[in-house]
């Protein structure tokens, strides 16, 4: 049951939102900003070439709490919690596997994970990229009418960062689903107790049939994951708990 959402695509501020940026920043030992080939600078081929296409220039904007504009390291390391987590591994460094691996991607670094025939344009695909005993990372699809319900990453943190295209994600606040808009470029990170629901949005003329792609890393890997639905009294109630080894709601 879905109610009292708001849209927070202007307004938030200081979220875990990354609008990208040319200049690496660093924070916590990491570059989570290095970023060249999501720019237009860089030419796409292969099965990515009618999925990813270079972002319209827009200026930096803050929204709140798991995205934040890289200004400076003294904003992001106020914004992005460090606390202990269980691993080594903590939300900026996810932030910058995910940054380094749309690289990747987008460089032909993983072509031979991808789909001879393309990417599906009506169910949702996702391969992994690479794994260890800390880190699980994906490469996921989004396109219309899919959604991955209400649900958090058990005792695993997470982020993201989007190669094409754009995302709503809904996001529990306690007492209401808020969305956000998140567009190529534009990184995320969910701490421990998230809970949310993410689909693709439109981005342009002629997008309907275009999947929207995103890199995404959990640490420790995923295992479980809950799901929830919003009671009458505006409360969260879950409603099963799934083990799991995919990502978002697969």
């Amino acid at each position: 049951m879905w109610c009292r959402t708001t849209d927070e695509d202007q307004r938030q501020r200081g979220t875990g939102r990354q609008t990208r940026q040319r200049t690496p920043r660093t924070a916590h030992g990491t570059h989570v900003c290095k970023t060249i080939s999501r720019d237009g600078t860089h030419r796409h081929s292969g099965v990515l070439s009618g999925v990813v296409c270079p972002p319209p220039i827009r200026p930096p904007t803050s929204e709140s709490f798991a995205i934040m504009p890289a200004q400076s390291a003294a904003l992001r390391s106020s914004v992005i919690p460090a606390v202990p987590g269980p691993t080594r591994l903590r939300l900026p460094d996810l932030l910058h596997i995910t940054d380094q691996d749309a690289d990747d991607v987008l460089g032909g670094r993983y072509d031979h994970l991808l789909p001879a025939p393309g990417i599906p344009t009506r169910d949702r695909w996702f391969t992994r990229l690479h794994s260890n005993d800390e880190l699980d990372v994906w490469l996921i699809s989004w396109v219309p009418g899919l959604t991955t319900e209400l649900h958090d990453h058990s005792g695993s943190l997470g982020a993201m960062t989007l190669l094409s295209g754009a995302l709503h994600e809904y996001r529990w606040t306690g007492d209401q689903l808020r969305r956000r808009r998140l567009t190529a470029g534009d990184q995320a990170a969910f701490p421990l107790g998230w809970v949310h629901d993410v689909t693709w949005a439109p981005f342009g003329a002629g997008s309907s049939h275009v999947p929207t792609l995103s890199v995404h890393a959990y640490s420790p890997p995923l295992t479980a994951m809950s799901y929830y639905e919003i009671t009458e009294r505006d409360t969260l109630r879950r409603v099963r708990t799934e083990l799991t080894d995919s990502p978002e709601g697969q």
